[in-house]
């Protein structure tokens, strides 16, 4: 790409993606039913803008009585269904990945959104992002490294990958060893916001890269992700303290625009 793409934002309910504030989202995480439900109501009084369900870390319970119980109790908070299988670092058997995401799309229990790993390769991600298209579910495109952050080539090349199998939204988390891979991840952001047509995520996982969860609207991102007293991943900070942060950056901006 040598231009600059007209961008394009996806709608979730109340929200917007890709326009104004990075929406702020809470993974809710939990082996049990009982665990996973009193984690959800915990990210419920955070109020954030979207709710992730991490059913890869549910081992006892049924995924589909605790989507419906979320989507209740959520109301009106947009629910993103993740499945992170061991190849991007999650708990879930890559071996049933597609078919429980297949299954749950079929169901479609209450969830908005949906992430789904470029990992899995292009024939099960095509299949699972247009089984979600065809059901007005837009689609997060992801990969995750957690052995560290590679070259500048290599992330871009995934954000344009992503955006080429059909995701409306494209999110990169990577590992950082040190303050550079920070940096790096950072610019090939920028690049990425300015050359792809659809909205962006970019993470740097860990204490190194708290500032990507924090200064998301000066790198391009769309959305961050933060903890409601349980992290789903390295680096996630408290919720409120993200959601002040993102608002005077935000207000910063403007006063600059």
């Amino acid at each position: 790409m040598t231009e600059v793409q007209k961008k394009t934002t996806v709608t979730v309910g109340p929200l917007t993606l890709g326009t104004g504030i990075p929406k702020l989202c809470i993974p809710v995480v939990g082996a049990t039913e009982v665990t996973f439900l009193a984690n959800l109501h915990a990210a419920i009084q955070a109020e954030p803008d979207l709710i992730e369900l991490r059913i890869d870390t549910l081992h006892q319970g049924d995924p589909e009585e605790v989507l419906r119980q979320a989507a209740k109790a959520a109301s009106d908070i947009p629910l993103l269904l993740t499945c992170r299988s061991q190849r991007d670092g999650g708990e879930g058997s890559p071996e049933t990945y597609a078919d429980l995401l297949f299954h749950l799309l079929h169901l479609n229990p209450g969830f908005s959104l949906i992430d789904l790993e470029i990992s899995a390769g292009e024939p099960v991600f095509t299949r699972l992002r247009q089984a979600a298209t065809d059901r007005g579910i837009p689609v997060i495109g992801s990969w995750h490294s957690f052995s560290g952050t590679p070259d500048a080539d290599e992330i871009l090349r995934r954000y344009t990958c992503i955006e080429a199998w059909g995701a409306s939204v494209a999110k990169v988390a990577l590992m950082p060893h040190c303050a550079e891979d920070v940096d790096r991840l950072c610019s090939c952001a920028r690049q990425a916001s300015a050359l792809l047509r659809i909205p962006l995520i970019a993470i740097s996982m860990g204490p190194l890269g708290a500032r990507t969860r924090t200064d998301c609207e000066q790198i391009g991102s769309c959305m961050t992700f933060a903890s409601a007293g349980t992290e789903s991943a390295p680096g996630q900070m408290p919720a409120a303290a993200v959601r002040e942060a993102l608002r005077k950056r935000h207000d910063k901006l403007t006063e600059k625009g």
